[in-house]
């Protein structure tokens, strides 16, 4: 009986250890975001600035806690600068197993939103407006040039 007790001891101060790092955040996830709150759901609140009135803007989201997609189905990530707006749009590339899940999606969920989260962020939730069949998304959001440069390199590094 006294070997079982430092035994135990040991193995709850490893637990104590273990529960005591905080989780990692997903590199990249798309999840869908919901009409309502739920358990299966998390609540975040998003804030947008409006450049059209220079005031930004707060919406809270209920966004389903399990990914659609992930990092595991990317084969890379490259920043390029929107031609319109010259602000930095992440394009996300998937390989063809992601491609294929990423038609699938869209096309079931046409007309609802999907959350994309980098770094355990949401950078935005735009709608599905049509099935998306070639393999790519692109990403913007409220980060700059250099942030975007870093985000899109973790998620490469990440994929890989």
């Amino acid at each position: 009986m006294k070997s079982i007790i430092p035994l135990l001891a040991v193995s709850l101060a490893t637990l104590t250890l273990v529960a005591a790092d905080p989780p990692m955040p997903a590199v990249f996830q798309l999840r869908l975001v919901r009409d309502s709150s739920s358990a299966d759901t998390e609540q975040v609140t998003i804030t947008r600035a409006a450049k059209e009135t220079n005031r930004a803007t707060q919406e809270v989201l209920h966004i389903s806690k399990l990914p659609l997609l992930d990092h595991s189905v990317v084969r890379s990530a490259f920043v390029i600068t929107n031609g319109f707006t010259g602000g930095p749009e992440i394009i996300v590339e998937f390989t063809e197993e992601g491609g294929k899940r990423l038609a699938k999606l869209t096309e079931e969920n046409v007309g609802k939103r999907v959350a994309v989260f980098i770094n355990g962020k949401v950078q935005s939730a735009p709608q599905i407006v049509a099935q998306i069949t070639g393999g790519r998304i692109v990403v913007d959001g409220p980060f700059t040039l250099e942030e975007a440069n870093r985000l899109g390199d973790k998620i490469s590094r990440r994929s890989k």
